[in-house]
């Protein structure tokens, strides 16, 4: 079964409780009596009257009335800061952050919590400062941020301790299992919440006991798959909910009901508990919930045709299971435009994407397979689009068939678009993901044919993620300074490229160009962006580069932005290129960069075949090289903006912004530049997506630069920095390749592009050029071009 049954649990009521420690009043609304008060008299009716507004708004907010809470709230801030009361004031931030939340806006949310947060440390009011962080990783959780929010949880665990306050520990311990819940780290969920039902149970505290159950219960159905436990919890969850009147939880537990019946087959009693639970969700504006809950229950309806086995297809509970997707979708385009940084939207959509993902299996089992290339291009890259589309000032909306078939002949390009469509006895949580079950392949070409294939993984016993795992490491690992150079033989190394070149090329192989110089652009999904797909082998022992030329994209969507970016700017020719117009890059001065296993920095190894690369490519533009100590930072962001063409060869740095790698957590990936008094020598992919770039073509000749953080969203690395900062074409590798061939390959490439080749042709045959030289795929095949083919 796979739809989205995450929890990740507020201090909803439990906050609520916590607010101010005010009684509550029956106050409704007031008109201004202060305005005609003596000045004594002001500020005692405006203390007053904030601290009756802060409590309305409690009342609001526990009875699901959002919207009314943040109004009174809003007026009780303002009221509180006009009395420069900052301990009140850093209070209805907090609050003002929860009722944030309940609504969907989620970064408004952070940026209120955040305020409370700098208060309530300079006051050094420890315990507020603990309910804050606790939030906040809430807040994080919400949209998929885990490491920051197990950060902040974690915090206000340790101050609870500190403060020997066992319910708020066990609040803190229920919304860390929830947070490893949602990451698939099942047994670090379990001891959480064991170890919080533990602590209340000494505390005989009824809803926060009911937060523990319902997640207990969704590990035992997940995870367990005892049916009969997590039915018990649930149920209890839901009786200790309803005597607390806490609607929210009261409406998943009920949810929780249902995920459980439909796993016991028994869906007409699944979808009636998801419909209770709907009701509520919608009746106190819980969106987030709502998408969750529609979501699970188009799953039912699709789950409930597929085990009537008939030979006719039910449309009434199909089209049911499409407008409930639908209508989730909705509400999560709405959460996503909410944000305010591209980190956070590509970590939300990441959790999103499986919602994207069964409404295609709903079209499918409706035989729309257009209409399912519809919501598959509607379910890529839409952080990347927002970046791109702001960077060209335009409002994308994602393309229909007729439009998609309009972009494939404008381009001369055969499209291949794939989406991996998980097994379905995996529940998917947060972004935990399942293995792949089958691949739906769609192609379309310039002529404006169209086709869909069903490529089954199942019976055959693929794990595709391993099968692409196998490929690249019998390709060989090694890096541009020849380091751990492994070569495999040839009969194991063809075995992979030839399981990935009859499951993704064979089925659609009538439908590709025969003329080799012909485009054809694959757009893949999750680990497919790490399929070398040049070098993916048919039976006849034929590499697909010798018959195709082959380029990526993250969408077709992104295609087509490219292509409109670079058709707004004046035509790019070699011959004509200023020598003030081209940025080369060669061989720079090495930084030094941190090593996790020696626990220091270490210098870069010296690479001198990319000087050679450098120079002769600097020679073929007419230009002169940036090489050594001359190749500083400082003078590459001098100059990177007004190039119109840019070629760097150097390390690239794929482990630059993991945590556990480089000790800084950022965007993926890095250029290696030589340092200066100004910048330590790393442009890093989130420095370069800031820049407004006007080059035509910009190539990475480095290590890994096509790779990056695999998310809902496409690749997060260099290349899509690059792409959003206005680059149209790039070139970039998906594994670190030998300097030699490379710089080889580097220099065959240019020599074909001013030939009068296009960029996709003359990559093609300098691959070509090269494999005569140095046969072995993993020393020519790294390369792509991903975005605008000409």
């Amino acid at each position: 079964m796979s739809f989205v049954s995450a929890l990740v649990l507020g201090l909803v009521s439990l906050v609520s409780a916590e607010l101010t420690g005010y009684l509550l009043v029956d106050f409704i609304e007031m008109p201004s009596p202060w305005l005609t008060l003596s000045t004594t008299q002001f500020k005692v009716e405006s203390e007053q009257l904030a601290a009756q507004l802060e409590q309305e708004g409690v009342n609001y907010y526990k009875t699901g009335q959002f919207e009314l809470a943040r109004q009174t709230w809003q007026r009780s801030l303002q009221l509180y800061r006009e009395q420069d009361n900052r301990q009140a004031e850093g209070n209805i931030l907090n609050e003002l952050g929860m009722v944030h939340r309940a609504l969907g806006q989620y970064a408004t949310a952070i940026t209120y919590y955040q305020q409370s947060l700098v208060i309530q440390q300079a006051l050094n009011n420890v315990q507020s400062a603990r309910r804050v962080l606790g939030n906040l990783g809430n807040a994080y959780a919400l949209i998929g941020q885990f490491e920051l929010a197990e950060e902040y949880q974690l915090k206000s665990l340790k101050i609870a301790q500190d403060l020997n306050d066992p319910h708020r520990e066990a609040v803190s311990l229920i919304n860390l299992g929830s947070i490893y819940l949602d990451q698939g780290q099942h047994r670090e969920a379990i001891n959480r919440y064991e170890d919080s039902i533990s602590i209340l149970g000494k505390l005989g505290n009824t809803t926060t006991t009911a937060y523990a159950l319902i997640n207990l219960a969704t590990i035992y159905y997940v995870w367990q798959q005892d049916y009969e436990k997590a039915i018990s919890h649930y149920q209890q969850s839901l009786k200790l909910s309803r005597a607390a009147e806490d609607r929210w939880l009261e409406a998943e537990a009920l949810s929780g009901i249902g995920l459980v019946n439909e796993g016991m087959l028994n869906y007409e009693t699944a979808l009636a508990y998801y419909d209770q639970g709907l009701s509520i969700f919608n009746e106190i504006h819980a969106k987030r919930s709502a998408a969750k809950a529609l979501n699970n229950r188009a799953h039912t309806l699709l789950a409930w045709e597929r085990a009537l086995s008939r030979q006719t297809v039910d449309s009434e509970k199909l089209a049911e299971a499409e407008h409930n997707l639908q209508q989730a979708i909705a509400i999560l385009e709405d959460a996503r435009n909410d944000l305010n940084t591209d980190a956070n939207r590509i970590s939300l959509f990441d959790i999103q994407v499986n919602t994207y993902n069964l409404l295609q299996q709903v079209l499918m089992a409706q035989q729309q397979p257009e209409a399912a290339l519809e919501m598959s291009e509607q379910g890529r890259s839409r952080a990347f689009l927002t970046l791109f589309s702001e960077q060209m000032n335009i409002a994308p909306t994602p393309p229909n068939l007729q439009q998609i078939q309009q972009i494939a002949k404008t381009q001369n390009a055969t499209l291949v678009e794939y989406s991996i469509i998980p097994k379905d006895d995996v529940i998917h949580q947060g972004k935990e993901r399942g293995n792949a079950g089958e691949l739906y392949i769609w192609v379309v070409t310039p002529a404006g044919d169209f086709s869909f294939y069903r490529q089954p993984l199942d019976d055959a016993g693929i794990v595709l993620e391993n099968l692409i795992k196998i490929s690249r490491i019998n390709i060989g690992a090694r890096n541009r300074a020849n380091i751990n150079v492994v070569f495999t033989e040839p009969a194991q190394t063809n075995y992979a490229l030839k399981q990935l070149y009859r499951l993704l090329i064979d089925p659609i192989q009538e439908m590709l160009p025969t003329d080799p110089h012909a485009r054809v652009v694959f757009i893949p999904q999750g680990e497919l962006f790490l399929v070398p797909f040049p070098a993916l082998m048919d039976a006849d022992d034929n590499y697909l580069i010798a018959n195709h030329t082959v380029l990526t994209a993250p969408s077709i969507q992104v295609l087509d932005l490219s292509h409109q970016l670079r058709q707004s700017r004046e035509p790019v020719v070699l011959s004509d290129l200023n020598p003030d117009q081209a940025l080369v890059v060669g061989n720079p001065v090495m930084p030094e960069v941190w090593n996790a296993k020696a626990g220091e920095k270490i210098a870069l190894s010296d690479l001198p075949e990319a000087q050679w690369e450098a120079d002769e490519i600097a020679t073929q533009l007419k230009t002169q090289p940036l090489l050594g100590s001359a190749a500083t930072e400082s003078t590459v962001r001098q100059h990177i903006e007004a190039a119109q063409l840019i070629h760097m060869a150097t390390h690239g740095l794929l482990e630059y912004g993991n945590p556990q790698d480089s000790g800084i957590s950022d965007i993926p990936g890095a250029i290696a530049l030589a340092p200066d008094p100004s910048h330590n020598g790393l442009l890093t992919a989130a420095e370069l997506s800031e820049f407004n770039l006007n080059a035509d073509l910009v190539v990475l000749s480095a290590c890994d630069t096509g790779l990056g953080q695999l998310s809902g969203d496409g690749v997060i690395g260099l290349a899509r920095s690059l792409m959003t900062a206005g680059a149209p074409s790039v070139i970039v590798s998906l594994w670190s390749v030998p300097d030699d061939s490379t710089a080889t390959l580097m220099v065959r490439f240019y020599d074909y592009l001013q030939a009068g080749n296009d960029k996709a042709q003359a990559l093609r045959l300098a691959m070509l050029d090269t494999q005569k030289k140095y046969p072995d795929p993993g020393s020519w095949a790294a390369f792509t071009l991903i975005g605008a083919p000409g």
